[in-house]
């Protein structure tokens, strides 16, 4: 029997506004703080289901920077958790059939994608992508 288990903090992002109001192409523009930003409790990917509270964010108006700093939230997180079993038998005296089994992201947890942070966007702090998806692979190997 073997077994690896993987956890990850997600990636440090950052909220971005529409860059017309800072008229400089190329940069990036963060958007306005106007309150704490919380995370949704036991989120769960539904439709329309916001990662963070996108009410603590607005649109800058004026020429300048957002008031939010850059990396100022986080990406959703990850764990993994991979398992194979092995059992040899003997075939006579010289032959010998091994049963694998191995399954590759056995709980199907769902990993999520990264939340829009664009504020103008009307889906702002939602998820839309997801990916880890269960592979259990069967196999026999003969040796003689």
């Amino acid at each position: 029997m073997n077994g690896t288990f993987s956890a990850a903090s997600g990636r440090p992002r950052t909220v971005t506004a529409d860059e017309t109001s800072l008229d400089a192409r190329g940069n990036e523009q963060t958007a306005d703080q106007v309150a704490q930003g919380r995370q949704t409790s036991g989120f769960e990917g539904r439709p329309d289901e916001k990662y963070y509270d996108p009410s603590a964010w607005a649109p800058v108006g004026a020429q300048r920077f957002g008031t939010s700093g850059r990396n100022s939230v986080r990406a959703p997180g990850f764990w993994n958790l991979n398992l194979s079993l092995f059992r040899t038998f003997d075939i006579g005296q010289t032959a010998r059939l091994q049963f694998r089994a191995e399954a590759f992201h056995l709980t199907n947890h769902p990993q999520w994608g990264n939340p829009n942070l664009d504020v103008s966007s009307p889906n702002f702090m939602e998820i839309t992508s997801a990916s880890g998806n269960r592979s259990i692979r069967l196999s026999t190997r003969l040796t003689f």
